[in-house]
């Protein structure tokens, strides 16, 4: 299975194969970077347009092969790439793609606790060789009830800016989706504590009672809160 590519944004693991995205409508991905049954879910969000060769038995579940013509074109999608994920309170927001470097789920027991750092922090975590801080984004956003952290696994954005590469621990990761920045609005029943880390919001559904915040990435890892 075979598309074409340019370079683009960092990888996501496990949604996305090991190369940079873009807002584009073909991408060159070798099966060998996605996970069963995320395939449909990749070309769906990423608006991509899928062509499979080789065996004619062998076909992923649950996507169909249409013989004529060879491949199918989807939609290319408007907007901009984003990650989109759940902190306790039940909040959502989004970051934007090209700031995240990676998204793990690491084990719990993979993270090490350091003493006498801010309660923001749950500790350390090794990142491909490289050593991370993890923090829990929900209390850093003003969130009373902190990660539950008993769990197997603990979803984390991996940000970065220039060098410095933080991860964000969140309660639950919705997934890729393309969103429109023209259409923000202003925050208007955001926390006082969570406003300067926001660029905006979008009104989702109809009518318009969801509410999906925009996280500005740069302005969190910059933040003075973390040596509180």
């Amino acid at each position: 299975m075979y598309c074409q590519a340019p370079p683009a944004v960092a990888p996501f693991t496990p949604w996305l194969c090991q190369a940079w995205l873009c807002q584009v409508s073909t991408i060159e991905v070798s099966i060998e970077f996605f996970l069963a049954g995320n395939l449909n879910n990749f070309a769906r969000n990423a608006g991509v347009r899928i062509m499979i060769s080789g065996s004619p038995d062998f076909i992923l579940p649950g996507l169909g092969v249409d013989p004529a013509p060879e491949f199918q074109e989807l939609e290319t999608p408007e907007g901009e790439l984003h990650l989109r994920f759940y902190v306790p309170s039940g909040n959502e927001f989004a970051l934007p793609a090209t700031g995240i470097r990676e998204v793990l789920s690491p084990s719990p027991d993979r993270m090490t606790p350091i003493p006498n750092v801010s309660s923001l922090l749950l500790g350390t975590l090794n990142m491909r060789g490289r050593v991370i801080w993890v923090a829990d984004l929900g209390q850093f956003l003003g969130d009373q009830t902190p990660l539950n952290t008993d769990r197997p696994e603990i979803p984390i954005v991996a940000v970065e800016d220039q060098d410095t590469i933080l991860g964000l621990a969140v309660d639950r990761i919705v997934g890729m989706d393309w969103l429109d920045v023209e259409q923000l609005h202003s925050q208007n029943n955001a926390p006082d504590g969570m406003i300067p880390f926001l660029r905006g919001e979008w009104m989702l559904g109809a009518p318009a009672q969801k509410v999906l915040r925009l996280l500005d990435q740069v302005k969190i890892l910059r933040s003075a809160r973390w040596a509180a």
